[in-house]
């Protein structure tokens, strides 16, 4: 990724210092997450010949790392050209292992990525837009303007300000906005 895919900044950095089994890369604008699977099984491979003995007698030969446990090559290796580098068995203790640890980093950034989608969601920038002064000057004067009066029922006073459309959302117009009693503007969105 030399580009961030949401935000096409070229500030991508890649936080590979911090795990050990995917590649990492975030965008510093727009904190975007993207996390690649490393080919092998670590970022510092150390792979060892191993013979693999199977319940019911088959013998294979597979690279296994000795750094993290992973299996390098998922096919098994050649025995004619690979018995004489067996430096000892296959450890199913060890892949195990490298098994749970991966799967406990992938969890930490599948995390990491439900955290920043949440964020940034409409619904979470909506909320953020909401609380802002903009809104709140915005509200004010859409409420001054229908004289606090409720312009779906013109009955109750209005505690709301509805937007009849999301189409400028953040950068609205006035008229693009009303005044409404809370009973009339859960109406409304009842219909939606």
């Amino acid at each position: 990724m030399n580009r961030c895919p949401k935000c096409d900044s070229s500030e991508v950095i890649n936080l590979n210092e911090r795990y050990k089994y995917f590649d990492v890369l975030r965008c510093i604008k727009c904190t975007y997450i993207k996390y690649i699977p490393i080919k092998n099984c670590c970022k510092n491979p150390n792979p060892k010949c191993k013979l693999r003995v199977t319940d019911n007698g088959q013998r294979f030969i597979y690279e296994q790392c000795e750094n993290c446990g992973g299996r390098i090559k998922t096919p098994p290796l050649s025995f004619k050209k690979f018995e004489f580098k067996i430096s000892g068995l296959f450890d199913i203790n060890l892949i195990n292992k490298y098994h749970e640890n991966r799967n406990i980093e992938l969890e930490e950034l599948r995390t990491q990525k439900k955290m920043y989608d949440l964020n940034n969601s409409r619904y979470a920038l909506y909320h953020i837009y909401l609380a802002s002064e903009e809104w709140k000057e915005k509200r004010e004067l859409v409420l001054k303007r229908d004289n606090n009066l409720c312009q779906k029922c013109k009955k109750e006073d209005a505690e709301d300000v509805h937007h009849l459309t999301y189409e400028n959302f953040g950068n609205e117009k006035l008229t693009e906005l009303i005044s409404v009693c809370r009973k009339c503007h859960i109406e409304i969105h009842k219909d939606d």
